[in-house]
């Protein structure tokens, strides 16, 4: 394993000329600390940032944890990845790092725990499943903590109004003449069950009868589970004149299914999603969904971590943000 004193060796220095150049003296010539990092880049040599942290006695190493199971990452999801985008620019700005959050660590299984705490991070942001054992374990633990979509009163949280989201999207599908809709909706959650509410709160205002169909639960992603679904609604139920997806991957997923079954999309059957993916409006019929606002949930999530981080014996909180109603063209009047 290459050591400090392998760099200073081979650079003619002093082991503390090297530790100097790592953490950027003002006192040491340009030229040596170019030399310096030649060599590391030669030998393979990485600076441990832990280290450095542990002798300054602050750590600015912030985790990213994402996880769906373990075969699916959200981060294969774009509403995620802008997200992340926007928190690295905010925690950048105030010298934090990004670390992702594994179960293997230079070829060791560890918790996701166990790996927040061998990159000694600062704080962690977690997206996916929070329901998940290991995801909990992170959440509930003294490290400083903030998820996204999850709401407890017992953790730090940002989350999108889906209840709001959901029952303007389903007021909006039934001013457009629709009565018999489905809302396949995602995995079995407190968040899932808030949108859920917000389908029923519509339907029910509207004095439309809510079926023992009209809402099917499947894992978020599952994009062969979305696909039987669909199938199964246009042969079971052809009364069926428009179906929500829980996102706008899987909305695209059940269009092509639906074409395959001779379904032109919103001709036959109309079709909505959820995210606001920047692709959705691109689509020869743009797609009808809600869009959430990635750029201020990735700063909100930021500002709060950095609070929590400040103050670890804060009060929880969590936070509420509004989505938008994006009206494309795959939702049609039914005549």
């Amino acid at each position: 394993m290459i050591t400090i004193k392998d760099i200073a060796k081979e650079c003619g220095v002093s082991p503390s000329t090297i530790s100097k150049v790592i953490k950027n003296y003002p006192n040491i010539p340009e030229t040596t600390k170019k030399r310096v990092w030649e060599v590391m880049d030669k030998m393979g040599y990485v600076p441990n940032a832990a280290a450095s942290s542990l002798s300054s006695g602050q750590y600015t190493n912030i985790g990213v944890l994402g996880f769906l199971n373990d075969k699916q990452s959200p981060l294969s999801n774009n509403m995620f990845t802008s997200i992340l985008a926007n928190f690295q620019k905010e925690m950048s700005a105030k010298g934090y790092d990004l670390v992702f959050i594994d179960k293997k660590v230079r070829g060791r299984d560890l918790s996701f725990l166990k790996s927040c705490e061998y990159k000694n991070v600062a704080g962690v942001l977690l997206f996916g499943n929070l329901y998940d054992e290991q995801m909990q374990e992170v959440l509930n633990s003294n490290i400083p903590t903030v998820g996204f979509d999850y709401f407890s009163d017992n953790v730090n949280s940002v989350y999108t109004n889906g209840y709001k989201a959901i029952y303007d999207l389903t007021k909006y599908i039934i001013s457009n003449g629709h009565k018999n809709i489905i809302f396949v909706a995602g995995d079995i959650n407190d968040m899932t069950n808030t949108r859920i509410a917000g389908f029923k709160k519509a339907m029910a205002e509207e004095n439309l009868t809510i079926f023992d169909y009209s809402i099917f639960n499947t894992p978020y992603g599952n994009i062969e589970k979305v696909k039987e679904i669909t199938e199964k609604i246009i042969k079971d139920h052809p009364e069926v004149t428009a179906i929500i997806y829980p996102d706008d991957m899987t909305a695209q997923v059940g269009i092509y299914k639906l074409r395959e079954l001779g379904k032109k999309v919103p001709r036959d059957i109309s079709v909505a999603g959820f995210d606001g993916a920047p692709w959705a409006k691109y689509l020869s019929h743009p797609l009808t969904t809600i869009k959430q606002d990635t750029a201020l949930i990735g700063k909100t999530i930021a500002e709060l971590l950095i609070k929590v981080i400040n103050n670890p014996s804060r009060e929880k909180e969590s936070i509420g943000l509004e989505a938008e109603l994006i009206k494309g063209k795959t939702v049609g009047k039914l005549q």
